[in-house]
């Protein structure tokens, strides 16, 4: 993928990100680092073809991205899975608008599931009876069942405890690995991204304020000496964004 000089406006205070160029190479892990607000989701999705650019351009495989993409698959925080569905279900959905054939779907979205380390007796579940880390590899499953070349995840593991997290971290590079695909993601767990990048951008007032180049195999040791300077330094980087500024720019922009 290649973002050239992209500007990314969801607020009527004006734009959340200008003029953003950076390209994303085909199998890495790309992590997206930022505090609340700075415009990391807006991003992603700006890149998962769900709104234009207000400039500039979005490419996948040299092709303008206007409109979502099945290569492209998008993961939520919040797992997004319709509550009365079955987990196979789920993941079944964008095969259904797809028309393919309930006997094929079925084998793919099983597929997708076992890729996911979900169990015969989970997938007839309904989300309401999944944990939280089941529920977010229904998700993942959901996309994966697609066949896509770039993975996005927004924050796809933050709501998670920690134990879990971990478990889901070496399970989508074990993916990575397996498949080759491109993940992209969107966190402000800086230790996360650290730990998972092949590369990591910081944004800050409304730009890429430093890209990090890592090396050594993931996930690292986050104990390491070298590891924590590292952490600190990155974590320096990170503006808060000060709600209360925003709502200021909303009003002046109102009141002109």
């Amino acid at each position: 993928m290649e973002i050239e000089n992209a500007t990314l406006q969801r607020s009527i205070a004006g734009a959340v990100l200008e003029d953003i160029s950076f390209k994303v190479n085909k199998g890495e892990f790309l992590s997206i680092i930022g505090a609340s607000g700075t415009g990391k989701t807006t991003l992603l999705q700006a890149m998962a073809g769900l709104f234009p650019p207000a400039s500039g351009k979005i490419l996948f495989k040299g092709e303008e991205v206007k409109k979502p993409l099945v290569e492209l698959g998008l993961v939520y925080q919040n797992y997004a899975l319709f509550p009365w569905r079955s987990a196979i279900q789920n993941v079944e959905f964008g095969l259904e608008l797809r028309n393919i054939r309930r006997e094929k779907r079925r084998q793919m979205a099983a597929e997708a599931l076992e890729l996911m380390g979900l169990s015969q007796d989970d997938r007839d579940k309904y989300p309401v009876e999944l944990s939280g880390g089941m529920q977010q590899r229904v998700a993942i499953a959901r996309e994966l069942v697609n066949k896509p070349e770039v993975i996005m995840l927004d924050e796809a593991f933050s709501a998670l405890d920690v134990q879990t997290r971990h478990q889901l971290e070496k399970q989508m590079l074990h993916l990575q690995e397996r498949l080759g695909i491109t993940i992209i993601l969107v966190t402000h767990l800086v230790e996360q991204a650290l730990s998972l990048s092949d590369r990591a951008f910081v944004l800050s007032d409304g730009k890429i304020k430093k890209t990090l180049t890592l090396s050594g195999r993931r996930p690292r040791d986050i104990d390491e000496p070298e590891f924590r300077k590292l952490l600190r330094e990155t974590e320096s980087l990170i503006k808060p964004t000060s709600k209360l500024d925003a709502f200021v720019k909303d009003l002046d922009y109102l009141g002109a």
